[in-house]
């Protein structure tokens, strides 16, 4: 009897640690604002080809911490549980490489990394993007990145297998481009499972030129908000993987407010300040935790900006 009880207590226990949910726990991004976000390592029990919103909102995390200059991603991947953090290229700015944090974790005999690419913030990341639109540097960007995990990886993790190897890729901008290539490079040259490669990107723009089956990348999420101009430059291009749309009805932003940010300098202050913040990780973070999606399809995004558009400009040649 007294054995009986003694398993019944053990499954219990059990049953109530499978049963409670995980801790949202704050994490820090700078001094006015904080993400909360469910980390654990049992969302790489679940193939990457099954999109995880909490995953998602880790990574978006993530890449809000590393766009800090602070020591924001150190901190934060820390309480996650990961160890060796390195951020490359962050003293010595480099085209074509952007900086990019790379950490790990083990259990048993699973090894589990990050990498983080970080958006734009200095010069030579502007020329990245530059080259990206125009010569597809994107690809170059997507191939050193993947040099620099090879390298972490001998350094830090020697003894760890392609078969127990979890990787999650996750970009915002900039980075979200590279990430796609990244990904890439991974199905091109890595033995790593594809459903154990996890790639989420934040407000990418377009850098693939090869305009492949999105489906052949469908462990690729690619998180975009409707009013961001970003995402749709440059215009010959398209992403690889799959596109995850939001908006931001609270502030919507139409194609004749950028015509009009260009041709109407005068509107400058008011216009550019509203078309950064749809690209902002803040804006990325709100629509997400409220689960704000666009389902609307592209024609019906088309007309309905189309629309907006006519009516804001007969109501200003009414005026």
């Amino acid at each position: 009897m007294k054995k009986l009880l003694v398993c019944l207590m053990a499954a219990g226990l059990l049953l109530t640690a499978y049963l409670t949910p995980v801790k949202a726990e704050t994490y820090v991004i700078n001094d006015h604002e904080s993400f909360e976000a469910e980390w654990t390592l049992d969302y790489f029990n679940s193939p990457s080809i099954i999109y995880d919103p909490g995953l998602a909102l880790c990574a978006l995390t993530i890449c809000a911490s590393a766009s800090q200059m602070s020591d924001a991603v150190i901190i934060n991947l820390q309480a996650m549980g990961f160890s060796n953090i390195v951020r490359l290229n962050y003293d010595q700015k480099i085209i074509n490489k952007p900086v990019t944090t790379i950490a790990s974790q083990s259990s048993g005999e699973d090894y589990y990394f990050i990498i983080n690419i970080r958006g734009t913030r200095d010069v030579e990341d502007a020329v990245t993007d530059v080259m990206g639109g125009i010569f597809n540097g994107f690809i170059l960007a997507g191939e050193n990145t993947y040099q620099m995990y090879l390298d972490y990886r001998h350094t830090y993790c020697p003894e760890a297998t392609d078969a127990h190897s979890y990787v999650l890729i996750c970009g915002h901008s900039l980075g979200g481009a590279t990430a796609g290539q990244l990904a890439r490079q991974f199905a091109m040259k890595s033995q790593i499972d594809k459903n154990h490669i996890y790639t989420y990107t934040f407000a990418s723009p377009t850098y693939d030129t090869e305009m492949e089956d999105p489906q052949d990348y469908d462990n690729v999420f690619n998180h975009i908000i409707s009013e961001d101009i970003v995402p749709t430059v440059p215009w010959q291009y398209g992403r690889i993987g799959i596109d995850i749309r939001y908006t931001d009805d609270a502030a919507a932003f139409t194609f004749f407010d950028y015509i009009s940010t260009v041709f109407y300098m005068e509107n400058w202050t008011e216009r550019a300040p509203a078309m950064l913040s749809h690209h902002s990780i803040s804006s990325y973070y709100a629509v997400m935790k409220k689960g704000n999606y666009d389902n609307s399809t592209a024609l019906q995004r088309f007309f309905r900006n189309l629309a907006t558009t006519v009516l804001e400009l007969a109501e200003r040649c009414l005026r």
